[in-house]
C-alpha cells in the first residue's frame, strides 16, 4: 500500500464516479480482479476507485512513484497480474486444497486463477 498516493491514467475504468465508501477492502479487490484493474485508489473522503486497465507494470510503478507522497489522506495498492494464464496443472495440490469447497466455488476460484469473466 502507498500512502498519500494516486495516480492518473484518464477516467476511471470501472464505476466512473467511483465505488461506495462502505464497500469492504475484500469486495473492492474482488472487482478489482473481475475486471481486471492493477490499482485500487481510497480517497480521502472513503471512496473507493479502480484504474489501470491495460497498462502495464512498468507504466503504473513509474506513475506511483511519480505520486506517491503528492495526495494527502489517499492510499493507492498495486496488484500484479501474472503476464500468463495460470491453469489447475501448474498447481501443486499442496498449494491449493479444496476438500471444504464445492464444485462452483473451486469453478469461482479458478475463474479468477485465470482471468475469466
Amino acid at each position: 500500500m502507498h500512502d498519500k498516493c494516486d495516480v492518473f491514467f484518464g477516467q476511471n475504468n470501472v464505476e466512473r464516479l467511483g465505488f461506495a465508501k462502505n464497500k469492504t477492502f475484500g469486495e473492492i479487490v474482488d472487482l478489482a480482479i473481475l475486471h481486471k484493474c492493477p490499482i485500487i485508489i481510497k480517497n480521502g473522503k472513503g471512496k473507493w476507485y479502480l484504474k489501470g486497465v491495460g497498462k502495464d507494470q512498468h507504466e503504473i510503478q513509474e506513475a506511483v512513484i511519480k505520486n506517491k507522497g503528492q495526495y494527502p489522506n489517499q492510499k493507492c495498492w498495486v496488484i500484479e497480474f501474472p503476464t500468463d494464464k495460470i491453469t489447475m496443472d501448474d498447481l501443486s495440490t499442496d498449494d491449493l486444497s479444496t476438500d471444504d469447497l464445492s464444485l462452483n466455488e473451486e469453478e469461482e476460484i479458478y475463474d479468477k486463477m485465470c482471468g475469466v469473466e
